[in-house]
């Protein structure tokens, strides 16, 4: 795409009425720096007449897309510097009127620029809203005091499945604010608590929250600061809460003590399905301990130990852990260090109990025999649909040998090989099976060491098939 391409996307998006987001590959974005700067553009809509008319229609209110419809279109990179967001400044007038206008069963704050001050104001016209199910108020800078106004209103809110608070500035004082006017709320399912600044001494309002809530399905609450202590905290109340499905704490302090509690709250656990303890202190010590829980578990389903420290060594014990697992279908282990070694473990572990959908170990050095244990699994395991050994220096043999891998599996459906060193005439093989294959839809060959004429064979090959070949 040229710059020529993005403004004449950005000036259809700017006309169109129903779009949402709008998001560009990382690569797209590079050569313009829109991951550096915002896009300047900033596009008054031609007026509309009647505007609220049509919002009433409706009993689920998203205050950005009624600012897009009527405001301002700006799109601006975001933190990741790779998605377009839209962040303009709301008029608290705007977002009163559309709060008193009609009963609402959703609400979307998101992003709107709301301090406590703001939210303060909307509190009031907030609680006539009897029957809301989902409250949405991520992406704003919500402190103690606004926290404190709004628990004052969450129990009126007596229907509220979904409260989403990702990424404000509750820290422990406005967490607990929240927690306190949650337990009036009896059918709460998700939370999201995310990006707050929560450290232990919040653990011990979530875990009071838990001990009183019986229908608590998501409990959100990655990028905080919580250590293994309050692991420890919320540790009791999750092994008696017999709801909770998904459990994120990725992005914490938590170790392998915090590990070792969390174990002892899951390894019976009858509904939860998914784990994320990406980014935390996890050694290959921490994992051994997640062992008991592997072995014992008959519901989860996926589990995230990305961004950690582990070694060949965890990656044995993991290994260990799944060995006649039948529940676990979907393995994240991406940007440890488990080497060769590790990832031969793994792939001999899959092999064995046959019931592994999905793997992804992005950046783990597994190599060229790395690789080629996992061409004998995509051989030889008839459910494995999604495999990822992107920037793992599978070099020519590797995708080679699994060229051969992709060429027999009729499960596999997403295959990224993205910058491994991969020259043309090992990429042709690979297209080879490809073009063999019956299942895949995605193919990521993007950062390799092959010709111009090699993409655009490879695009139209895509096209041809009807999947999507990144390269």
């Amino acid at each position: 795409a040229t710059q020529k391409d993005i403004e004449q996307i950005l000036e259809y998006a700017d006309q169109n009425l129903s779009l949402e987001q709008l998001v560009f590959e990382e690569e797209d974005l590079e050569p313009f720096e829109l991951r550096e700067k915002a896009i300047i553009l900033r596009t008054p809509f031609k007026s509309r007449k009647d505007e609220t008319k049509a919002a009433e229609t409706n009993s689920v209110l998203d205050f950005a897309s009624l600012w897009r419809r009527y405001g301002y279109f700006l799109p601006r990179a975001n933190a990741t510097k790779s998605r377009l967001r839209l962040l303009p400044d709301y008029p608290i007038e705007s977002v009163v009127k559309g709060l008193t206008a009609r009963s609402l069963s959703s609400l979307s704050l998101q992003d709107c620029g709301f301090d406590d001050n703001k939210l303060i104001q909307v509190v009031d016209p907030l609680v006539c809203h009897e029957r809301l199910l989902s409250l949405r108020l991520a992406y704003n800078s919500i402190g103690g005091e606004g926290a404190r106004n709004l628990a004052l209103a969450l129990p009126k809110l007596h229907q509220l499945k979904i409260l989403s608070l990702f990424s404000n500035h509750l820290g422990d004082v406005g967490v607990g604010h929240i927690c306190f006017g949650l337990e009036g709320v009896p059918f709460l399912e998700c939370l999201e608590l995310g990006s707050n600044q929560i450290g232990d001494e919040g653990t011990n309002s979530i875990s009071r929250l838990l001990s009183v809530n019986f229908s608590l399905k998501t409990l959100s609450l990655l990028d905080n600061r919580i250590t293994s202590e309050g692991a420890k905290i919320l540790s009791a109340p999750i092994k008696n809460n017999k709801t909770l499905q998904n459990l994120k704490l990725a992005r914490n302090r938590i170790d392998f003590l915090g590990v070792g509690h969390l174990v002892t709250a899951l390894q019976n656990h009858p509904a939860i399905s998914r784990l994320s303890l990406a980014a935390n202190l996890i050694g290959d010590d921490a994992v051994q301990r997640l062992i008991p829980l592997f072995k014992k578990t008959q519901s989860l389903e996926i589990v995230d130990l990305s961004i950690n420290q582990i070694t060949s060594k965890g990656a044995g014990f993991l290994s260990e852990g799944l060995h006649n697992n039948t529940s676990i279908l979907d393995i994240r282990c991406l940007n440890n260090n488990i080497g060769a070694e590790g990832v031969i473990s793994l792939a001999q572990c899959i092999l064995s109990n046959q019931t592994t959908r999905k793997i992804m170990l992005r950046r783990n050095f597994a190599g060229v025999e790395g690789s080629k244990a996992f061409a004998q699994v995509l051989q030889q395991c008839p459910f494995i649909n999604s495999l990822d050994l992107s920037d793992n220096s599978v070099g020519n043999e590797g995708a080679k040998a699994l060229a051969r891998g992709v060429k027999k599996s009729r499960s596999l459906r997403l295959l990224n090989l993205r910058t491994n060193s991969i020259q043309e005439e090992a990429a042709n093989e690979l297209i080879a099976a490809v073009e063999a294959n019956t299942s895949l839809v995605k193919v990521d060959l993007y950062s390799n060491r092959v010709s111009p004429q090699f993409k655009s064979d490879a695009k139209q090959l895509g096209i041809e098939k009807q999947i999507t070949v990144v390269i």
